[in-house]
C-alpha cells in the first residue's frame, strides 16, 4: 500500500489552525496536534526519510514551521517553542483554502527573506520534496555543502532568536563585544555607553591608541523595520560628535529608503541587519557554542582538495564492492554528517595510512607525507 503523507505545504495551514489559541506549544505536542487534525495512521507517522534520521511527518512539519517563521505567522518564543503572531491570525480570519510557498511569497516578510537568502532548494521544497528526498539529484559534493549550509543556518537562526530576546542593554554590549571580536579597536579598546543623555549613540571603538579615530554604534533591537528617520538621526549624532564613521545594527531590516539615503551623505555609516548580525556572530564565535560552531566548520574543510568528497565516497563504494566494508554511497554521506569521526577513521584506514598521533584529519598532510 502506497502512503500518502501531506507535503510540507499542506501542513502550513493545519499547524496554523493548532496554534489558534495563541498558547506557546513545543515541537513534540504540535506535531501530535497536527497529525491528529490531519488523520495521519500511526504507518504514517512511522515512515523514515531514505536516511533513517528522521520521520517524513517530522520532516515536513519542521520545514512548515520554518516558512511560518521565516513569513512572521508564528513566532520562536523559545528553542522549539513557537506561538502564533497577529499576522498568523489574521491569516486564519481570511479563511484561506490553503497556504502555499506561492501563497507565503505575497508576504512582505517572507519575500524579504527570499530576496535576501536566495534558497536554493525553495522550487524543490513547493513540489513537497524534504531535501533528503532530493539529494538523489545532486552530486556529493553538492550534498555535503547543502548538508553544511543546512547547518549553519540552523545556528544562526537560533542565534537571532536568542538575540532579539535580549534586554537592550545587553543587546548594546553585545554588538560593541562583536565588533572588537571583529578586529576593531586597539587590544579591544570598546566602550558601552548607551544611557540617557547618550546623544544617539550606544558605543564607541577608539580604533587607534590615542582615541583620534572613533567609531561609533547605534544598535535596535526591533521587530518593524528600520526607516529612513532613524538612520537619518543617527547620522545626525555622528554630526554632533564631529565623527565620520558609524555602525548601525538592527535585529530586523533597513527599508530601501534608510539604505538610499547613506549613498547620498559623506558620512560613512555601515548599516547590519538581523541576517547579517547573525552571520558575523558565527563566524566571529560570538554567543555561538564552539563546539556546535567547530563541528560545522570541519564539515566544510574536509571538502578540501587534499580529502576531496568524490573520491572519499569513490573509495566507500569500491569498499563496498570489494567486502572489505559495506558502505554505499548514501551510507558514507550519512556516517560524515552523523559521526564525523568516525567517517575519518573509516576513510584513514580505506586510504591504507596512518595519522600521525594528534593529527587532525582536516588539515593538509604533513610535508613528509606530501606526494612530491
Amino acid at each position: 500500500m502506497t502512503l500518502v503523507i501531506p507535503t510540507y505545504d499542506q501542513m502550513m495551514l493545519p499547524i496554523l489552525e493548532v496554534l489558534r489559541d495563541g498558547a506557546d506549544w513545543t515541537a513534540p505536542a504540535m506535531r501530535d496536534a497536527v497529525a491528529i487534525r490531519l488523520g495521519l495512521s500511526d504507518e504514517d507517522l512511522l515512515h523514515m526519510l531514505p536516511s533513517g534520521t528522521q520521520t517524513t511527518v517530522g520532516n515536513r512539519i519542521g520545514w512548515a514551521r520554518s516558512r511560518l517563521v521565516k513569513a512572521g505567522l508564528i513566532e520562536s518564543v523559545a528553542r522549539g517553542v513557537v506561538r502564533i503572531t497577529a499576522e498568523g491570525l489574521a491569516v486564519l480570519a481570511s479563511r484561506p483554502e490553503a497556504i502555499t510557498e506561492g501563497y507565503l511569497r505575497r508576504i512582505p516578510a517572507y519575500r524579504a527573506y527570499i530576496e535576501q537568502w536566495g534558497r536554493r532548494g525553495a522550487d524543490q521544497e513547493s513540489a513537497g520534496r524534504s531535501t533528503e528526498e532530493s539529494d538523489a539529484e545532486e552530486t556529493p559534493e553538492a550534498r555535503i555543502e547543502s548538508a553544511h549550509a543546512q547547518h549553519r543556518g540552523a545556528l544562526e537562526d537560533e542565534l537571532l532568536i536568542r538575540v532579539r530576546q535580549l534586554q537592550p542593554a545587553g543587546f548594546e554590549r553585545l554588538v560593541v563585544s562583536l565588533l572588537l571580536a571583529m578586529g576593531y579597536g586597539v587590544r579591544g579598546d570598546g566602550e558601552h555607553i548607551g544611557r540617557s543623555g547618550d546623544e544617539g549613540v550606544d558605543g564607541v571603538i577608539r580604533e587607534d591608541k590615542l582615541g583620534l579615530d572613533l567609531v561609533y554604534v547605534q544598535a535596535k533591537r526591533w521587530q518593524a523595520n528600520v526607516g529612513r528617520p532613524d538612520v537619518q538621526a543617527f547620522v545626525g549624532s555622528l554630526a554632533g560628535l564631529k565623527a565620520r564613521k558609524g555602525v548601525f545594527i538592527t535585529t530586523s531590516a533597513f527599508s530601501k529608503e534608510a539604505r538610499d539615503y547613506l549613498d547620498r551623505i559623506e558620512t560613512r555609516v555601515v548599516l547590519i541587519d538581523g541576517i547579517q548580525l547573525a552571520k558575523l556572530m558565527f563566524d566571529n564565535g560570538v554567543g555561538c557554542p564552539s563546539a556546535r560552531r567547530s563541528r560545522s566548520k570541519r564539515s566544510i574543510q574536509t571538502t578540501s582538495t587534499k580529502s576531496d568528497p568524490a573520491q572519499i565516497l569513490s573509495r566507500l563504494e569500491i569498499a563496498s564492492s570489494s567486502g572489505q566494508r559495506r558502505s554505499s554511497v548514501a551510507d558514507g554521506l550519512r556516517l560524515f554528517r552523523t559521526r564525523p569521526r568516525t567517517f575519518g577513521r573509516t576513510v584513514t584506514r580505506l586510504r591504507g595510512r596512518k595519522r600521525p598521533r594528534g593529527y587532525d584529519r582536516v588539515h593538509d598532510p604533513p610535508p613528509s607525507r606530501r606526494p612530491g
